[in-house]
Order: C-alpha cells, then structure tokens, then sequence
C-alpha cells in the first residue's frame, strides 16, 4: 500500500501555488488593463476615422464574448451599406478588459453599442483567465520584443487582431456534448439565478443611451440542446436588465434567430462556419437597419 507524502511536501506544494497565484494575479491584471487601454485606443480610430465618400456612415461598436465571435466572422461582413461596425470579442462572460471599453467611449461615442448578453453575466473566471495569462506570457514577451526591434506589428495591434479574429471552433462528438450539458446546463442556471445586474454597468448604458447612442442587448442562441434547457431562466434573467433598461427608442433588446439545426454548432454553443453563414444575412439585415434608423 502506497504511503501519503510527508506533510512538509504538501507544505511545499502550497507555499508554491501561493507564490504563483502572488505572481499571477499583479500580472494578470496588468495584462487586462493594458489589453483593454489597447483596445479602446482602436476603437477611438475607428470611431474618429474619416467617413466614406464624403457620406455619413453610422458607426456600429459591438462587445462579445466567444459566442459573438463564432457567429460573426468578420469575412460574411466586407461590405455594408451605410454602416461601419467594429466588433469586439472575448473568451468568457463578463466584461472584463472589455469594461475599459465600455468606460473609453462616453467621450466619443458610436452611433449604435451592440452588447452580447454574455458581458452582463459576472465573471467567475479567474482560474481560466490566470491560466490564459500564464500560457501568454511567452507569447506576449516574444511580441514586445518584436516590436523593439521593428518587426512586425506592435503588441497593441496584435491584441486588436484577436479581438476581432475568428473563432477556433473544433468540433465536439455529440456523446461529448451530451456530457458537458449535464455539467454546465445546472451550472448556468444557478448562475442566472443568482446573477444581480451590475450597477456599475448599467449606469454606464443608461449615461450612454441618455447621450443619443442606441443601445441594442443582443442575445445570441446555442442549439436546441443547450437553448430550450435555459430559456426560461435566461428570460427571468433578462426581465431584472429590463427593468433597469427599460426598452425604448434608445435601447433595445435583439435575439438572433433559432435556428434548430445541431450541425450549425461546433460544440452545441458555438456557431460553426456553416452556422455564422447561415446567421449572417440576418445579422446583415440587422445591422444595415440600425443604419436606416440613426
């Protein structure tokens, strides 16, 4: 019979992890305040950029998560008629450095903020994110570099690149699927449960809408699987958000179509390729009409 290690490796063991976490957590929080001053750096020149053809083009900023990046390839959209739109997009719920953004704007604000209701979930992430942080680290100091030496793009145009780049969606077995809805599935629904509304970001929405910009909350449906399973909590949960931001001229509430086709997800939640094809002459639609009605 195998015999325990002595206490003092246990104690080891923790003083490490420790030591990694002292280190991780200032590092990471670097990383977010950085990538987001980097981001709304981009987003103050798309907004201020000149408008084409001498015409007024409304500017459309959109935030996500990965579901909106799965979606919304930025090739389905070359070419809008009389709309310009940036998108924006991270890993997880919650704003994160994305809230950096959302702060960036008040003085030069788009026409229309599109928000994927992902953000508006609390972010209880941290592990992932601190793993993230750590698997970047080589990453980002190869990228620093570069850019000291004059090759390449800088870092802060890189970090800009990935926000708006495309999604790796690798597909999911369906046995597979079936085991990470039996995990996640309750998982979410105490999240929506208990998820207050930010009031921090709300205030923020409502000084946005108060100053003339649109504010869409758009909810971006996984599969059936995954979709009918969580509808009615999303509903509840949505119904708090509305009556904070009561629907109106300046704000409103936008659900993409559903779809009820499994093989337009890679794994259940996100679009595949076919999926974002599929969504795109909706979104198009969606989007060339927030330009007819600024």
């Amino acid at each position: 019979m195998a015999t325990a290690p002595p206490l003092r490796i246990w104690l080891y063991g923790l003083l490490l992890a420790g030591t990694v976490l002292a280190l991780l957590i200032p590092l990471h929080q670097l990383v977010e305040r950085k990538t987001g001053e980097a981001l709304a750096g981009g987003v103050q020149q798309f907004l201020s950029a000149p408008h084409l053809r001498g015409q007024r083009d409304i500017r459309v900023l959109a935030l996500g998560s990965s579901l909106l990046r799965a979606a919304t390839p930025s090739v389905n959209y070359q070419s809008l008629h009389g709309v310009q739109w940036l998108r924006l997009a991270k890993s997880h719920v919650g704003f994160g450095h994305l809230g950096i953004v959302l702060e960036s704007i008040s003085k030069q604000p788009p026409d229309v903020l599109v928000v994927d209701t992902n953000l508006l979930l609390p972010s209880e992430t941290l592990v992932d994110d601190l793993r993230d942080t750590f698997a970047s680290v080589h990453k980002n100091a190869g990228y620093a570099l570069m850019e000291q030496a004059g090759r390449g793009a800088s870092w802060s145009e890189r970090v800009l690149q990935q926000a708006q780049g495309p999604y790796a969606c690798a597909p999911v077995s369906a046995d597979r699927q079936s085991q990470q809805r039996a995990i996640l599935i309750p998982q979410q629904k105490a999240e929506l449960a208990r998820a207050a509304v930010d009031p921090a970001v709300s205030s923020t929405l409502l000084r946005l809408s108060r100053q003339g910009v649109r504010i869409v909350l758009l909810e971006l449906r996984r599969s059936a699987q995954f979709q009918h399973d969580l509808a009615g909590d999303k509903q509840r949960w949505l119904q708090r958000w509305q009556r904070v931001l009561p629907p109106g001229p300046t704000i409103g509430y936008l659900t993409s179509p559903d779809f009820n086709d499994a093989s337009l997800y890679c794994d259940g939640r996100h679009m595949n390729d076919a999926g974002a094809r599929r969504l795109a002459p909706w979104w198009r639609h969606q989007l060339e009409q927030m330009g007819k009605e600024n």
